[in-house]
């Protein structure tokens, strides 16, 4: 792969990201707080919202690195595609961003 195809691929993936976001972001949004679910569910639970962050992205990572495990020359999962598993990763990712961002700022 030349640098110029990954970097198609990038935009291709970073795109069908987006587009999850924007279509999920709706589902989870609490008053108009799209990083609600991570308070409310470390406020139900007694951990830190930190904490519920690594969990979602852990079983994610988990199931990638499961069809890595199962299928080394062909990785794939049964439920989803893969492709979908990493994209929820890397949204994953942008909550992170999102949940520091909002320390730094002194946010919720």
């Amino acid at each position: 792969m030349t640098i110029q195809e990954r970097e198609v691929l990038a935009k291709k993936l970073f795109e069908q990201c987006l587009d999850i976001l924007r279509k999920k972001g709706k589902d989870y949004e609490v008053d108009g707080d799209c990083l609600q679910q991570f308070k409310l569910i470390a406020k139900l639970v007694g951990i830190t919202l930190y904490q519920v962050w690594a969990v979602f992205w852990c079983k994610h990572a988990l199931s990638i690195l499961g069809a890595v495990k199962k299928h080394p020359e062909h990785p794939e999962t049964t439920a989803e595609p893969l492709e979908g598993r990493v994209i929820d990763n890397i949204n994953y990712d942008v909550c992170l961003m999102g949940l520091f961002e909002e320390k730094e700022k002194g946010g919720k």
